[in-house]
């Protein structure tokens, strides 16, 4: 009798144990499973992130060519304007040079506006057409393929490929007892370095470093040389 007791007593720890470790290993590839979606889900952010970068260095050039390109439209109808109304007349008695000079004057002026509306519009025109060239081609959205989302999904038979001593691990005790051993194996090592503020240091540095990345990230390389293009119509 007692002996039929134990064994039922076993059996109903073993099913137990059983279906705690189950539970457990569903509960961690359900949040493996989320973590794998939310990693996605971040990796589309910073893909739209990047985008966001290329349109506004894009826009910079380009709001700044339309800028000059009104105001160069203006100053070239002033010259024009010059040209009919402001011409001196002829009866006012002025000499011929100053007459040739004011011509040279309004001709070299109208010149140089001419030449500023073109190159503005070809700098406008050609950092809008390589910034649609850096988005449809280089800065994509990561979107996950079926390959991919596949990794991510996991059945509940994987649980029965489990070592049996992970089918039946008697919870607590097995991590406490990693915890304890850890605890005496521990060193004043992390004392040491925190007195001696090394930490402070390295998070100083690392800060540094993560500012001085952003100049190295892909696609402001990118950027950085197609910009060569326009960038000398930009400048004058």
């Amino acid at each position: 009798m007692e002996l039929l007791a134990g064994a039922a007593a076993a059996a109903w720890s073993g099913g137990e144990l059983f279906s705690y470790n189950r539970e457990n290993y569903m509960f961690d590839k359900e949040l493996l499973m989320k973590r794998d979606y939310q990693a996605q889900k971040m990796r589309v952010k910073k893909a739209e992130l990047y985008r966001e970068d290329v349109r506004d260095l894009v826009h910079l050039t380009v709001r700044k060519m339309d800028n000059y390109l009104v105001v160069s439209t203006l100053q070239l109808g002033f010259c024009m304007t010059l040209y009919v109304e402001g011409r001196p007349k002829p009866d006012i008695g002025l000499p011929h040079w100053l007459m040739h000079l004011f011509a040279m004057c309004n001709a070299g002026a109208f010149l140089y506006y001419l030449l500023s509306i073109w190159l503005s519009m070809h700098a406008s025109v050609a950092a809008h057409a390589f910034g649609v060239r850096l988005l449809t081609q280089v800065v994509r959205l990561p979107i996950p393929d079926d390959a991919t989302l596949d990794k991510s999904r996991f059945k509940a038979q994987q649980y029965e490929g489990n070592k049996v001593k992970e089918m039946f691990r008697v919870p607590v005790l097995q991590q406490q007892f990693q915890r304890l051993t850890q605890a005496m194996d521990k060193t004043d090592e992390e004392d040491r370095m925190s007195a001696s503020g090394a930490s402070v240091t390295n998070s100083d540095d690392e800060e540094d470093e993560s500012n001085m990345m952003v100049v190295d990230l892909p696609h402001i390389r990118h950027f950085r040389r197609i910009q060569a293009h326009w960038q000398a119509y930009d400048a004058y």
